[in-house]
């Protein structure tokens, strides 16, 4: 897994409306559906995963905390 690998596929989403709660590619995703989708296309986690429980209203914070917690840190993947 590299740079490269993330990006091109976080790439094969341009144009994807923002839609809360979306995970469809294509059809709309959220701030947290963007990740969650890669991590799924590049078989990071099960293609069913999904993120419970996240706030509506952004705070700042509760994004950050998911992805140090569930992904891995670029530098770690290069």
């Amino acid at each position: 897994m590299s740079r490269t690998n993330i990006v091109a596929t976080a790439r094969q989403f341009l144009g994807t409306p923002f839609h809360h709660a979306g995970r469809l590619p294509g059809v709309g995703l959220d701030c947290i559906g963007l990740p969650l989708c890669v991590m799924r296309e590049l078989r990071l986690v099960a293609p069913n995963y999904n993120v419970p429980n996240y706030v509506n209203v952004p705070d700042g914070k509760s994004l950050l905390a998911w992805c140090r917690e569930h992904l891995p840190a670029v530098s770690q993947l290069d």
